[in-house]
């Protein structure tokens, strides 16, 4: 028997609907569906636009259909997601798992070509893939199939090598990007087995070819490109890896999908605060996501207490961001000639990328504020979506000439400035650990930061100079004095090399290696249970 359910639109813009659907359909999807209790929070932007009159047992303000057609394609790959235990069911073990991609497959398809009926009949043709399969391979008699265990079941769990994936959407000079190439290398070393999935391949990666390290490009159109799950899932199934690493937004909702479908440990790493993701629905369907996640790995406390307050029952782990201490203590400063400074002109170094979070602009308008006799040049290293504003605001200011913009320097040569500079400044907004600060603080440079939290954490008034960013004088005052005042700004140098001493890369990867330890024992306990 059906059910009917009637959907009443707001009455001065939209007529009422009525959708058909069959009950018996919908509770399995209650019972298995990915989404299930977070429903709500990922559709607050239409929760208050309908109302229902159902007693569907989760979802009283919402249909699946309707979150289907609201959300486009990102509600799709969700929906599908449902089917992962559904097919499961009816497929059996790793069949379960084909037949949930060839489901996902044909709704793709359908959703190009359907129209309107798109809901329906993506549904439908999916659902359809499941049931042949399960018709195509039945259970045997006594309802179980034999299967390959998880990678994480097999041996006897003291192995020392593992097989990690790591999955990350570039390999760009970013600060996520370089703190993973610093794990993976140190792993590497241990003999650890260790593959890296990322959307584009970087031809001056210095770790392509590496022993131990395997390299896989995902290839896609764009961000958005469904084939990028689909190769990820076939990637998992083909390495069997013992834990799913993700790394950066995009890869934490696409690599933990595809975790999640194929039933592997997966662990994301938390390099920012709950100030980086306020307000997106991307960020809120990342933590819907790593909410599923066996346990998140976050650099700072901020980042702690951002996923406590979202799931406080999920495993959390601080682990800092870590440095290669004997590569930077080799690199030899710049001379002011090799640097391009004229006779006695002090350094401002900032490195980074250039966004509004970032603040530079604060700095180039202090700077232009700055008393006479203060010789001061600010070279600033990066791009990003503000560097002709920041390149209009020096000439604006009158101080085009002493703002020099480098673009994209290799990190040795970031290190060599360091060591030369007279003062790294980061006015950010909110921050995780920034790789640029710690790095500044390892090579001996003074430094003026943003009194926020995430500078707290690890900096004070011993060891570092802290101003609040939007107080354009007390910006202006902090930069003339550090660069005039050399004794104290050079005691907190030597403060703050001292704390940096501490993370070293191999204390990142003993960390590292007991969180994967302790996720793969954990997994295997439920599994006993």
């Amino acid at each position: 028997m059906k059910t009917r359910i009637t959907i009443q639109a707001l009455e001065e813009t939209q007529g009422s609907k009525r959708l058909d659907i069959w009950p018996d359909y919908i509770r399995q999807f209650d019972r298995y569906a990915l989404i299930g209790m977070g429903l709500d929070r990922s559709i607050e932007a239409i929760r208050d636009s309908y109302t229902a009159d159902s007693s569907h047992p989760l979802i009283p303000h919402q249909t699946y259909l309707q979150i289907l057609v609201e959300f486009g394609f990102i509600g799709l790959l969700l929906f599908i997601g449902g089917f992962w235990q559904l097919g499961k069911r009816a497929a059996g073990g790793p069949r379960g798992e084909r037949a949930v991609i060839l489901g996902l497959l044909a709704a793709l398809i359908t959703y190009g070509l359907a129209g309107s009926l798109l809901g329906e009949r993506a549904i439908w043709l999916a659902l359809g893939v499941i049931a042949f399969s399960g018709l195509k391979h039945p259970l045997p008699p006594n309802g179980k199939r034999k299967s390959k265990p998880a990678a994480f079941l097999r041996g006897n769990g003291e192995d020392k090598s593992l097989t990690i994936l790591m999955v990350l959407p570039h390999l760009q000079k970013g600060g996520a990007e370089r703190q993973m190439s610093y794990l993976v290398e140190e792993l590497s070393r241990r003999e650890h087995r260790i593959h890296v999935a990322t959307l584009q391949k970087s031809e001056d990666w210095e770790l392509l070819g590496q022993p131990g390290i395997t390299h896989h490009r995902l290839r896609s159109r764009n961000n958005y490109d469904p084939l990028i799950l689909i190769q990820l899932i076939k990637l998992i199934n083909h390495l069997r890896p013992v834990v799913i690493h993700t790394w950066i937004l995009q890869m934490d909702i696409i690599g933990g999908l595809a975790a999640l479908i194929t039933g592997q440990p997966w662990i994301t790493r938390e390099s920012s605060s709950a100030a980086a993701y306020s307000g997106t629905w991307k960020g809120r369907l990342r933590a819907f996501l790593v909410g599923r996640a066996d346990a998140v790995v976050a650099n700072s406390p901020g980042g702690i207490e951002y996923w406590r307050l979202l799931h406080p029952s999920q495993p959390r782990y601080l682990i800092p961001n870590g440095l290669p201490l004997k590569k930077i203590a080799g690199i030899l400063p710049l001379s002011q000639q090799q640097i391009g400074l004229k006779d006695s002109q002090k350094l401002i170094l900032y490195a980074g990328r250039l966004t509004r979070q970032k603040r530079v602009g604060q700095i180039i308008t202090a700077l232009a504020a700055l008393k006479p006799d203060v010789n001061a040049a600010f070279f600033i290293c990066g791009k990003g979506e503000v560097l002709e504003e920041l390149k209009k605001q020096a000439q604006r200011l009158g101080v085009e000439n002493q703002v020099i913009f480098r673009g994209f320097l290799k990190m040795e040569m970031i290190w060599a400035m360091m060591k030369s500079a007279d003062l790294f400044i980061n006015l950010s907004n909110f921050e995780g650990m920034p790789n640029t600060v710690m790095e500044a603080m390892a090579c001996h440079c003074p430094l003026l930061v943003s009194d926020i939290s995430a500078h707290r954490e690890f900096l004070d008034e011993g060891n570092a100079s802290l101003v609040d960013p939007d107080n354009l004088k007390a910006v202006t005052r902090a930069l003339q004095t550090s660069l005039t005042d050399r004794e104290e700004a050079q005691k907190h140098a030597h403060n703050a090399a001292k704390k940096a001493a501490g993370w070293s890369i191999a204390r990142l990867a003993d960390a590292y290696e007991l969180v994967y330890r302790e996720v793969i024992a954990s997994r295997k306990k439920k599994r006993l249970l």
